[in-house]
């Protein structure tokens, strides 16, 4: 896994990559947020355990973190996967538009899904 992100990350730093519109720029800034706000319910998640269940009574979905991650994967995960995204979609313009309003539409599901349950946003 650590090679493939090395790759990636070689292979971004590499291209030349065209300027983000300013749609563009307003996607990832939407998406930076609702990425920051899945954090935040993912660590109240996390913090809210008793007795090996979550005291909310729900896990983490997420089959990267497991279903009860630890604090500095999430950390870990919640950093880097959009700094991974931000040198990819750069290094890939033409797909930076529908990948941002599907990212962005994937972490407004998780988040409504997570207030529908009571997760709270809390860091």
């Amino acid at each position: 896994m650590k090679y493939l992100a090395a790759l990636i990350l070689v292979f971004a730093f590499s291209a030349q990559a065209e300027p983000w519109t300013e749609t563009q720029q307003v996607l990832a800034a939407t998406y930076l947020t609702a990425h920051t706000i899945d954090w935040a319910q993912t660590r109240s998640l996390a913090r809210s355990t008793t007795g090996g269940k979550h005291g909310s009574g729900y896990d983490e979905e997420n089959p990267i973190l497991g279903r009860k991650p630890a604090s500095d994967k999430t950390n870990a995960y919640f950093i880097l996967t959009p700094l991974i995204g931000y040198f990819v979609l750069d290094a890939l313009p033409e797909y930076r538009t529908p990948a941002l309003v599907v990212l962005t539409a994937v972490e407004i599901a998780v988040i409504a899904r997570n207030y529908r349950i009571g997760v709270k946003v809390a860091f």
